[in-house]
């Protein structure tokens, strides 16, 4: 006697369901990665609420006009990074497209539970007069949950 069974695998081809998916964002100060700027260096007037970061520019009642030439100019606390989330965060900068001149630095260890801060700092060297002055940049700032 001969008996055959079926077995089937589970296996399937594809499979097409629609869900919803809903998506928040907030502007730089609300997001979970919260980002401010100094008000003196930094601004928050664009449309799409991102900050923008002026180093030098006319920003002072005194008539100061921007940093010493032939000087090395440190600014502390430009920007401030709040972890603004639930879980702990590694925030990293890049600022491969920024010209050689101008450094950032974050103030301290770039581990961040929630509610800490670090502040960014900047670094102008034209020493060697290096620094242009119509260059237009971008610097990312990333956060990756631990």
């Amino acid at each position: 006697m001969a008996t055959a069974a079926a077995v089937g695998t589970g296996a399937f081809d594809s499979v097409e369901a629609d869900r919803t998916v809903q998506v928040s964002t907030a502007g730089d100060a609300d997001a979970y990665l919260g980002i401010t700027g100094d008000g003196e260096y930094v601004t928050d007037d664009s449309s799409d609420s991102e900050l923008t970061i002026d180093l030098g520019g006319p920003t002072n009642s005194n008539d100061g006009e921007g940093f010493n030439e032939n000087a090395v100019t440190e600014v502390s606390d430009v920007v401030t990074i709040t972890n603004q989330g639930t879980e702990n965060v590694t925030v990293s900068i890049n600022e491969t497209d920024v010209q050689s001149a101008v450094d950032f630095e974050l103030s301290h260890s770039d581990e961040l539970e929630p509610g800490d801060s670090v502040t960014l700092d900047v670094t102008v060297d034209d020493l060697n007069d290096d620094v242009d002055e119509n260059a237009s940049e971008t610097l990312v700032i990333e956060a990756n949950s631990n």
